[in-house]
């Protein structure tokens, strides 16, 4: 039985380490190759979808919704106190 819970500890070790926090915002694709790098291709598809599922349960990463309906992921830097990302104002441009 495959349990995604003993592997995400190494997988927001190694996000850590390298500074993920500082890419902004991804598609689902990058971070699948970032924790297929990890367990240097020993897991299955399903089983890289859950520990990436359990990473967001777990508030690891902020996601928006983007125009084709697909998601961005951004992870979280682990210092981080506030939701950055809902607490900003929309921006106004006015031309001459």
């Amino acid at each position: 039985m495959f349990n995604a819970l003993n592997y995400t500890k190494k997988v927001v070790n190694h996000f850590n380490k390298k500074k993920m926090h500082k890419l902004g915002f991804l598609k689902y694709s990058f971070f699948f190759r970032k924790i297929n790098y990890i367990f240097k291709n020993e897991l299955s598809n399903y089983e890289i979808r859950k520990i990436f599922n359990s990473l967001l349960e777990e508030n690891h990463f902020h996601k928006i919704k983007n125009r084709k309906r697909s998601y961005l992921y951004e992870y979280k830097d682990k210092h981080e106190t506030k939701d950055y990302y809902r607490s900003k104002d929309p921006i106004t441009i006015i031309f001459d």
